[in-house]
């Protein structure tokens, strides 16, 4: 992943890794945070929306609503990993610190109605 990145290449990582129930309770897997931290490049985060609900853990794949769902894809501000952890600190530190950080980023993300809004608000590192 780090190479590809380093030459030039996009890579999308569902953090999550897998799909979710609980959209208040997010829960990051450390995979995207590592990848981003041993290649020291900025994440591009991107919120999927899904209407009506449809693929969450709970479901069954095949079972899909009326009319098929409707996906929204909404990107965010670059995060740089400098502003959002402390850079100095060693590798496995930066991994959790980066993980706890988009967790609670995308959890503000996803409480604000208006995608807009998420560019007006401070996030704290």
């Amino acid at each position: 992943a780090v190479e590809k990145l380093h030459s030039g290449e996009n890579l999308l990582i569902f953090p999550e890794g897998t799909r979710t129930d609980d959209e208040e309770h997010l829960r990051f897997k450390r995979g995207a945070s590592n990848v981003a931290v041993a290649a020291q490049c900025p994440i591009m985060p991107v919120l999927i929306k899904c209407h009506p609900s449809a693929l969450k853990k709970s479901d069954k794949w095949y079972n899909i609503p009326d009319g098929g769902p409707n996906f929204s894809l909404i990107s965010g501000d670059m995060l740089f990993l400098s502003d959002c952890i402390d850079i100095s600190k060693a590798k496995t530190l930066q991994y959790r610190e980066l993980t706890r950080y988009l967790e609670q980023h995308y959890q503000r993300w996803m409480a604000i109605d208006s995608p807009k809004t998420i560019n007006n608000t401070k996030d704290t590192c």
